[in-house]
């Protein structure tokens, strides 16, 4: 289980320790600040991945399909499309902003590169997120 402990402050999960680090560190603008343009996406897509991606990709791993996964978290094919339609607005997923978002959505290609799909769009963006972490792309 992902935990931080930031003296007396303890933060569990990916996305909420995101949001505090990115909110904490301001000065590496890995994240917009609050009242800042792109907070709302951008705490959708550390949502979206908490909520939806890893779920479907933990179920996808485990062999596990259901009719109320895919009408409630849908499926791999459904969250690219997701995927590629927050790209379709730029080069990551806040636009022309480089992200947190990109670097937590990005990752389970980085890990299981099985789950890449074909779409160009969507590989060129993990390439540019791990080149952009100096992280090597799978």
């Amino acid at each position: 289980m992902p935990y931080l402990v930031d003296g007396e402050d303890t933060v569990r999960e990916r996305g909420a320790i995101i949001a505090y680090l990115t909110d904490a560190y301001p000065e590496a603008k890995l994240g917009p600040r609050p009242g800042e343009t792109g907070r709302g996406a951008y705490l959708s897509w550390l949502f979206y991945y908490q909520g939806i991606m890893e779920p479907l990709i933990v179920l996808h791993w485990a062999g596990l399909n259901h009719p109320a996964v895919t009408a409630s978290l849908r499926d791999l094919d459904t969250m690219h499309d997701r995927l590629k339609d927050g790209l379709a607005r730029g080069t990551w997923l806040l636009g022309e902003r480089f992200s947190a978002a990109d670097m937590l959505c990005s990752s389970p290609f980085v890990w299981f590169p099985d789950l890449m799909p074909e779409d160009p769009k969507i590989r060129d963006w993990v390439i540019r997120c791990t080149e952009r972490m100096g992280a090597e792309p799978s």
